[in-house]
């Protein structure tokens, strides 16, 4: 049984607006399928950097096609994610431990052992993209080069698009943290969960077909945080199914953009 301590939170980013406000826009061209996969870990996880690894890979592989969002759970010293990622992870599962991947909402995948984890996820990246998207989304950032950050997200349905329990969720996540934490065979971390926005239970969305709706957010960026590692990330889940409808991101903040 692995033991699991709660320490105190520590995180750079302040959200600003949280608000849900939806206005509808000229219609989106159509995108192609963006699989989200989510990682659930901790740093002294022995087993976790090499998952974190095959995602890395993965990434590189399938360039914007793969969205990767890894959240550290708050055991043994971990604070790198705030902790109300838990929600996400009582979303998909109690007990079973980690690592744990989730493809676009689907069942939790572990695997016998790290030799398994690439030809596992990519196998399930792959059965992912064979999916036609159930929505449309496109997300965009802006910054004024101060930390302040304007995210927009752009969601228009299609025919087989459900029209409710649906939500949208951002989130801001960070590549190339450096932490050195006595125990954990890792030094630096990527995709790390820094943020959600509004915060973890996302906004509720109603799509319709050929009618695109635009939701802003906004958050800073602060110490630790490095603005160039930042990305931001979005999706658009049905929370009957949990199935993810597709997702969007950006993977950089660019100054003055």
């Amino acid at each position: 049984m692995q033991a699991r301590l709660r320490g105190p939170l520590v995180f750079g980013g302040l959200v600003l607006l949280a608000g849900c406000s939806a206005a509808p826009v000229i219609p989106l061209v159509p995108t192609n399928r963006v699989v989200l996969a989510e990682l659930f870990t901790w740093q002294r996880c022995p087993y976790c950097p090499h998952a974190a690894r095959a995602l890395d890979s993965l990434t590189r592989e399938f360039s914007d096609s793969v969205v990767v969002i890894a959240y550290h759970r708050p055991i043994a010293g971990d604070t790198l994610s705030p902790g109300y990622i838990e929600f996400r992870r009582a979303l998909y599962y109690e007990s079973g431990g980690e690592p744990a991947t989730v493809f676009d909402g689907g069942r939790v995948t572990r695997t016998p052992g790290p030799e398994y984890n690439y030809e596992t996820f990519r196998n399930q990246i792959l059965g992912a993209r064979s999916v036609t998207p159930k929505a449309q989304l496109n997300v965009s950032v802006a910054t004024d080069g101060s930390g302040k950050v304007t995210v927009t997200v752009k969601a228009s349905g299609v025919d087989s698009t459900p029209t409710e329990s649906l939500r949208l969720f951002v989130a801001v996540f960070e590549d190339s943290i450096r932490e050195r934490l006595a125990g954990a065979t890792d030094t630096v971390f990527n995709s790390v969960a820094r943020m959600l926005l509004p915060d973890s239970s996302g906004c509720p969305l109603r799509l319709f077909r050929a009618e695109t709706t635009s939701v802003s957010q906004e958050f800073t960026v602060a110490a630790p945080w490095k603005l160039e590692h930042v990305g931001v990330a979005a999706w658009v889940q049905d929370m009957n199914s949990r199935r993810v409808l597709q997702a969007s991101v950006q993977r950089r903040i660019r100054p003055g953009r």
